[in-house]
């Protein structure tokens, strides 16, 4: 089981990005499956640059959105301090927080 989903609330640890926080859109795994990289709804936005399409009517120009962040570089919040914590796996495939917060 993995400790980070999609859908989970993280705090950015490090990066230029540091102390911002946000929903996690999607993981992106590795070759074995563990989630590598994260990207996290508002924070490490970058400028695209797209070209015109005329054929499916798009116009070109500088779009901003989210490049991915490493999975270490993020940390899951506990839901009942607000604070970001270290999780463990339990047997029964739970989340626990430090707290003693559990989640599915």
């Amino acid at each position: 089981m993995n400790k980070i989903k999609a859908g989970d609330e993280v705090a950015v640890l490090r990066g230029r990005n540091k102390g911002g926080r946000g929903i996690v859109k999607r993981v992106i795994p590795d070759f074995r499956g563990k989630p590598e990289k994260v990207v996290v709804e508002g924070v490490n936005m970058v400028s695209h640059y797209e070209r015109p399409n005329p054929q499916q009517n798009q116009p070109g120009g500088i779009i901003r959105r989210e490049a991915p962040i490493h999975a270490s570089n993020v940390s899951l919040i506990d839901p009942k301090s607000g604070r970001p914590a270290r999780v463990k796996i339990s047997a029964d495939k739970k989340r626990v927080f430090a707290s003693g917060a559990e989640a599915s």
